[in-house]
């Protein structure tokens, strides 16, 4: 039996109708699952980033200052230019983000005709639209994949420059450190020196007034006053270098252990973050001062004791 061309032709239109439906349906999962692939790289690019520019504030000296105040300009200011330029391709990102964000929204709204199939007849114009719409939106898409992938490169370039900037500074602390090292261990050869003259005097002026007091006091009390006097000073003298000595004693335990800790820096310099090694340069200028106050009160001992001596 022969069809009504009346029912034909209606079920040729609802055919027609069904097919661009089965395209919409084909071009938005095609675009959804791009807009997830997207994000799923814009996602990893922006946590990357986010690690860089938390290691980058992890040694600007801005965030860090070190204790002395002096600062490597040449280090903040290239710390500065790649925290511009990461902060810039952040910016990028995010503007990306959000375009790809809309552009789903988009997407979303202009299918929503055939979210209500089940309530209405959706004419074939507004499939056409709909079509058309989505056809938009999956070229668009490819110009934003053009715009997202080559950013993994940026950061793959950024990361590795930072990583070379990083280790030449670990390399030039080290350096510092070495310097810093040898540099206490003159100021502790000085407080050796300086010591040793001390106390040496001092045992000349206890031997001065030990032979005082056994050849020419017995019979003046006065002098055996004085005398007596100058024996306390001069105890006062030998607490004071005894107390000089002990500080002296634990500037070496310090300076042996700042040898030991930055012979450890140089064997494996990864195992150490800037920060531990600026700490050591920081300890390594603390105990330089600590050296140079020791041997300044020294000095001083020394000088005062040439006074009585003569």
């Amino acid at each position: 039996m022969l069809l009504d061309p009346t029912v034909q032709d209606i079920k040729d239109k609802y055919d027609d109708k069904n097919q661009a439906i089965d395209e919409c349906d084909e071009l938005f999962d095609k675009a959804n699952l791009q807009i997830e692939r997207l994000d799923n790289v814009l996602d990893r690019q922006l946590t990357k980033l986010g690690d860089i520019i938390g290691r980058l504030d992890s040694v600007n000296p801005i965030n860090n200052p070190t204790p002395s105040g002096k600062e490597n300009s040449a280090f903040l200011n290239e710390i500065q230019d790649k925290l511009d330029l990461a902060n810039n391709l952040r910016d990028e990102l995010e503007k990306m983000q959000e375009k790809l964000s809309a552009t789903r929204d988009k997407m979303i709204n202009h299918v929503q005709p055939l979210n209500d199939l089940n309530e209405r007849e959706v004419t074939r114009p507004e499939i056409e639209e709909i079509l058309k719409s989505l056809d938009s939106i999956n070229d668009n898409l490819m110009n934003q994949e053009r715009d997202i992938l080559p950013k993994s490169q940026d950061i793959d370039d950024l990361e590795k420059d930072v990583d070379g900037m990083l280790e030449i500074d670990k390399t030039r602390k080290i350096e510092d450190g070495e310097g810093k090292l040898q540099d206490l261990n003159n100021k502790i050869d000085e407080l050796n020196i300086a010591r040793e003259d001390a106390f040496k005097k001092l045992n000349e002026y206890k031997n001065l007034i030990f032979n005082a007091k056994a050849n020419q006091s017995k019979n003046d009390p006065e002098l055996a006053g004085k005398l007596k006097s100058l024996e306390t000073e001069a105890k006062l003298i030998e607490k004071e270098l005894i107390d000089l000595d002990d500080k002296n004693n634990d500037l070496k335990r310090k300076r042996n252990d700042a040898k030991k800790l930055l012979d450890e820096v140089n064997a494996n310099p990864n195992k150490f973050t800037p920060q531990q090694i600026d700490a050591m340069l920081s300890a390594l200028d603390d105990q330089r001062e600590k050296a140079e106050s020791i041997n300044d009160k020294l000095r001083n001992t020394d000088d005062i004791l040439d006074e009585k001596i003569r």
